[in-house]
């Protein structure tokens, strides 16, 4: 994906996240609201610093972890703990990013 398509799906996700917590997760009572709304907005800033910082790509692949984030989303869904599905994705996310990086030769 190109750099500018990483800001602009970065942005927009950030954006939505940012609406999000005005109006769906205004309160913490519903945890599975926050961490659903904080994963879409840590997804939209992986994105955003992949478009934003192309180098980085060697040290760790950014635009990996929101896929990760989205099969913890998934998981936490089905087994109705948004909570921990968010969190095992976004670890998911960081090792998928971490072993996906460009390697220098």
């Amino acid at each position: 994906m190109s750099h500018r398509g990483c800001t602009a799906i970065g942005t927009v996700l950030v954006v939505a996240a940012l609406a999000g917590f005005l109006t769906v997760a205004d309160d913490i009572r519903h945890t599975g609201e926050f961490f659903a709304v904080a994963g879409v907005f840590v997804s939209g800033l992986a994105f955003l610093g992949a478009g934003v910082y192309p180098q980085l790509s060697t040290v760790v692949a950014l635009q990996w972890l929101p896929p990760g984030v989205a099969l913890g989303f998934v998981c936490g869904a089905a087994a109705d703990r948004v909570a921990v599905g968010v969190c095992s994705g976004a670890a998911l996310g960081v090792l998928l990013a971490w072993f996906r990086r460009e390697r220098s030769a």
